[in-house]
C-alpha cells in the first residue's frame, strides 16, 4: 500500500487514476441503470463506454439516449466529474511535458542516450573534443556544472560533476562506452595537486559504477599518473607533455612537428585510426596484414593487445593482436 500511495502521488498517475475510476464507474452504473429500459440506447457495456467517452470528452453525438430520472442524475454527475478529471489530466500532462523539457534544458533530467561518450568538466577544450567526436556521428553527453554552448541533436547535457555518483547515473554511466575526464580548473589559484585529486576521485567513482567503461583522464602533473592508473584509468594525458614534445622536435628535427600536427588534425589529409584486427588474420604473418593495409592506402604504425602497445613487431611474427593502429586517409 505504501508503494501504491507513492505511485499515486506522481503528477500524471493521480489524475489518470481519478479519470479512469470515473470512466469505469460511469460505464457500469449507466449500463445497470439503462439495460432494462427499451427506450434507452444503452444495452451493452460497449455502448455504455461509448456514451461515457462522448460525455467526458464533450463530443456528445446524441446517438445514445439516456432515459429515466436516476440515469440522468447519474449522467449529470459523470459529466461534471468526467470533464473536470480529464481536463485536470490534460493540464498535468502539458505541465509535465514542459517541466521535462525545461529540466532537460537545465541539465536536471536523466539522459536516454546509449553507447555515448561522456565528457566531464566543460571548457573550450571540451568543445573542440565534442566537435571531433560528433563528426564521427557518435552521441556526446556533457557532464558539467557549466552549461555548454553547443546546439546539436546528438549532444545531451547533465548538470553535475563526476565526483557525484547520482550525477553519473543521470549521465547514463551504465550505458556509456567511454568517459573523458578533463582537469577541473574552474577555481582560480587552485593547486595542481588538488585538481588532479578531483580527477583521481572521479576515476574511482566511474570505475565503481561501471568497471567495463573506458576512461581517458587528463592530469596536470606526472606525479598523479601512477595513482590514476592504479584506480583503472585506461589512458592518461598529462597536460602540456604533448606540446612540449612537439616544440622539442621542432627544434631538433624541423618539419616533424608539421607531420604530427597534420596527423592530429580531425580535418587533416591523414589521421591516426585504431581498428580491430579481423579474425581471418589471426595466426598469419604480420607481413600479410601490413601488405593488405598498404593495398588499401593505410600504413600500420603499431598493434595493441589489451593495454600493451607493440610498435615494431617483426614481419615474420604471428598475428596475435586485438587492434591495429594505422595512418589512414582523412575524410574529404
Amino acid at each position: 500500500m505504501k508503494r501504491f500511495r507513492r505511485v499515486v502521488r506522481m503528477p500524471l498517475l493521480k489524475p489518470g487514476a481519478v479519470s479512469l475510476s470515473i470512466i469505469v464507474y460511469g460505464v457500469f452504473s449507466e449500463y445497470l441503470l439503462q439495460r432494462g429500459d427499451p427506450q434507452s440506447g444503452i444495452h451493452s457495456l460497449f455502448t455504455s463506454l461509448w456514451w461515457v467517452m462522448q460525455t467526458v470528452t464533450t463530443v456528445g453525438y446524441g446517438d445514445t439516449p439516456v432515459v429515466g430520472l436516476y440515469a440522468r442524475i447519474n449522467g449529470i454527475f459523470i459529466m461534471v466529474a468526467g470533464i473536470g478529471s480529464v481536463g485536470f489530466l490534460l493540464a498535468n500532462l502539458g505541465s509535465n511535458m514542459i517541466d521535462n523539457r525545461l529540466a532537460r534544458k537545465l541539465g536536471e533530467a536523466r539522459t536516454k542516450m546509449k553507447q555515448h561518450i561522456i565528457i566531464c568538466n566543460f571548457n573550450d577544450q571540451a568543445l573542440e573534443i565534442a566537435h571531433d567526436i560528433l563528426e564521427e556521428e557518435i552521441p556526446v553527453l556533457i557532464l558539467s556544472q557549466t552549461k555548454p554552448k553547443l546546439e546539436d541533436p546528438n549532444v545531451d547535457y547533465v548538470s553535475g560533476t563526476s565526483l557525484n555518483s547520482r550525477d553519473l547515473e543521470r549521465a547514463g554511466i551504465s550505458k556509456c562506452k567511454t568517459v573523458v575526464i578533463l582537469a577541473d580548473r574552474r577555481n582560480e589559484g587552485e593547486e595542481i595537486a588538488a585538481v588532479d585529486a578531483k580527477t583521481i576521485v572521479s576515476i574511482s567513482n566511474i570505475k565503481k559504477a561501471n568497471p567495463q567503461i573506458y576512461v581517458i583522464a587528463e592530469l596536470l602533473s606526472r606525479d598523479s599518473e601512477e595513482a590514476a592508473r592504479n584506480l583503472g584509468a585506461d589512458e592518461i594525458i598529462v597536460k602540456g607533455n604533448v606540446s612540449s614534445l612537439l616544440i622539442s622536435n621542432a627544434v631538433l628535427n624541423p618539419g616533424i612537428s608539421k607531420v604530427y600536427s597534420e596527423l592530429l588534425r580531425p580535418d587533416g589529409k591523414m589521421r591516426f585510426e585504431e581498428v580491430p584486427v579481423d579474425n581471418s588474420f589471426k595466426g598469419k604473418a604480420v607481413k600479410e596484414f601490413h601488405d593488405y593495409m598498404e593495398r588499401n592506402g593505410k600504413v600500420v604504425v603499431a598493434f595493441r593487445k589489451g593495454d600493451n602497445i607493440f610498435l615494431r613487431s617483426s614481419l615474420d611474427s604471428i598475428m596475435d593482436f586485438d587492434f591495429a593502429i594505422l595512418i589512414s586517409q582523412g575524410k574529404e
